[in-house]
C-alpha cells in the first residue's frame, strides 16, 4: 500500500497514565485490596535471613553499577559533583535506600534545596531523603499524579509536589502497567515465606521430639492420690481432710510440668512410664526448608548460587556468574531510573536556577570494570607488549596501561619496554 493511501493516525491518546486518576476532582491511589501489606513486606524483610540478605546484595550490587555523573562543560560538572558530595548524607547512602525500599514496589524519596546566600550564592541541593511508605499516599486528578500526601507521626498533613520534590522509582516497571506502586517482590515471595514459616516450626517440634521423646504414663482409672503443697506435705480442706484427685489427672500434670522439673517426676509402683522413640527424617525437612528459601530468593531476583557457590561441585562458578548477569540486568532498569529520575528532578533545576537553561544536563556514567576485570586487562595489555602486538612506543597504549595499574598518564614517551627470554627491560625509545 503506497505511504499516501495510509490512514493518518489520529491526535491525542485513549488509555491514561494512571487509570485510577480519571476524574477532575484530586483523589488518592489507594492499593489493591488483596495486595500485601507494607508492614508484611517490613516482615519479611527484617525477619528472614535469606530475604534480607537478597535485599542487601540487590542494594550492594546496584552500588557497584553506579557510576559518576558527566557534564561536557567541565564548570557545570564541578557544580553538579560539589552539590552531590556537600549534600546531607551522600548520594550513595540516599541511592541505597531507594534500592532498599523498592520490594515492596516502589520508593519515594523527597528532594530538598536551599539558597546559598554567601559567594558562590545560588541553589543548592540540601538532601535527598526516603520517605517512610507507611505514611504517604499518591495524589492525583486526570491520569497525573500531583503530589504526595505525607503524614506526619504526629497527625500532620503536608502535601509534598511530585513533579519537583519527589524522587519516585517503580519496582518491575514493565509490569505495573503504569501503577505508582509497581509490583512488590515481597508480594511474590510472601506464599513462599508463609509456607516457610510452617516448616520451621514442624522442624522445630520434630527436633525437639527427636531430642526429648514422648513419655506415655499408665495409672489405674480408678485410683485417687493425695495433693501435696510445695512442702511435700498433704493439702487440706477446710474441714482439714485431705484433698485426693484421680491418679490420671495428677500423672497429666506430672508428665505436663516434665519440662519445669528438670525431666523428674516422683510415681508409686500402681504407675507405668514408657518412651516413644521417633526417628524423624531430618533431610526432609531441610530440603523442604532450602525449596522455600530458593523460591523467596527467586522473588527477588537474587539467584541462590551467588551465596552457595562450591556447595554443588565444579562448573559452580561458571554458574554463579550467568545468575549474577540476569540479576545485573534486572537492576540496571531500577538504576537507570533513578539516574533519569536525579537527572531530570535534580541535576536540571540546579543547572537551569544557576546557569540557565542547556542543552545538555548531563548523565551517569556505569560503573567502572571491577577490580579483577582490570587485573585480566592489564595482563593481556603486557602480554601483547611482550608479544609484539602493541607497540612500546605507543603513547596511548602505554597510558591506558598507567591507567589500569593506577599510574597517572604521560604526555611523551622517553624509555620503552622490550623483551628477552620472557624478562622485561627498559630502553630509550
Amino acid at each position: 500500500m503506497p505511504f499516501e493511501t495510509l490512514p493518518k493516525p489520529a491526535p491525542g491518546k485513549l488509555a491514561d497514565a494512571v487509570s485510577k486518576l480519571a476524574g477532575d476532582m484530586l483523589q488518592e491511589v489507594s492499593g489493591d485490596s488483596d495486595r500485601i501489606t507494607i508492614e508484611e513486606c517490613l516482615n519479611i524483610l527484617t525477619t528472614h535471613p535469606s530475604a534480607s540478605a537478597a535485599g542487601t546484595a540487590r542494594v550492594l550490587m546496584g552500588l557497584s553499577l553506579w557510576g559518576e555523573y558527566q557534564h561536557p562543560n567541565e564548570t557545570l560538572q564541578s557544580f553538579v559533583r560539589s552539590n552531590f558530595s556537600s549534600m546531607k548524607g551522600s548520594l550513595s547512602l540516599s541511592v541505597a535506600e531507594i534500592l532498599s525500599v523498592a520490594p515492596i514496589g516502589w520508593a519515594a524519596s523527597e528532594i530538598s534545596y536551599y539558597l546559598e546566600k554567601q559567594a558562590p550564592a545560588g541553589l543548592r541541593l540540601e538532601s535527598i531523603t526516603i520517605l517512610d511508605p507507611r505514611l504517604y499516599s499518591f495524589r492525583g486528578k486526570r491520569s497525573q499524579i500531583e503530589d504526595i500526601l505525607y503524614r506526619s507521626p504526629s497527625g500532620k498533613e503536608v502535601s509534598i509536589p511530585y513533579e519537583n520534590k519527589v524522587l519516585h522509582v517503580v519496582n518491575k516497571r514493565h509490569l505495573a502497567f503504569g501503577s505508582p506502586t509497581g509490583v512488590s517482590d515481597c508480594g511474590v515471595a510472601k506464599s513462599a515465606y508463609q509456607a516457610w514459616k510452617i516448616i520451621v516450626n514442624e522442624a522445630l517440634l520434630a527436633g525437639q521430639r527427636q531430642a526429648t521423646p514422648i513419655i506415655v504414663g499408665k495409672a489405674p482409672p480408678d485410683a485417687r492420690v493425695q495433693l501435696l503443697d510445695s512442702s511435700k506435705r498433704p493439702e487440706t480442706d477446710a474441714s482439714g481432710n485431705p484433698i485426693t484427685v484421680p491418679a490420671t489427672d495428677k500423672l497429666a500434670t506430672e508428665l505436663e510440668g516434665i519440662n519445669k522439673n528438670g525431666g523428674i517426676i516422683s510415681v508409686d509402683t500402681n504407675h507405668e512410664l514408657h518412651t516413644l522413640n521417633q526417628q524423624t527424617n531430618g533431610q526432609f525437612f531441610m530440603e523442604l526448608l532450602h525449596y522455600f528459601e530458593r523460591l523467596i530468593m527467586l522473588s527477588f531476583m537474587v539467584p541462590e548460587t551467588l551465596f552457595e557457590v562450591g556447595k554443588g561441585g565444579l562448573g559452580n562458578a561458571g554458574i554463579a556468574e550467568s545468575h549474577l548477569g540476569v540479576m545485573t540486568m534486572q537492576l540496571k532498569s531500577s538504576i537507570e531510573q533513578i539516574k533519569d529520575q536525579l537527572i531530570e528532578k535534580v541535576v536540571r533545576p540546579l543547572v537551569e536556577w544557576n546557569f540557565g537553561e542547556q542543552e545538555t544536563y548531563g548523565y551517569f556514567t556505569e560503573a567502572d570494570a571491577q577490580e579483577e576485570n582490570k587485573l585480566a586487562l592489564f595482563t593481556a595489555i603486557t602480554d601483547a607488549i611482550a608479544k609484539g602486538t602493541f607497540s612500546a612506543a605507543d603513547l596511548e597504549v602505554i597510558n591506558r596501561h598507567r591507567e589500569l595499574a593506577g599510574i597517572p598518564a604521560v604526555q611523551e614517551i622517553t624509555r620503552g619496554i622490550v623483551t628477552k627470554n620472557n624478562r622485561y627491560f627498559e630502553v630509550e625509545v
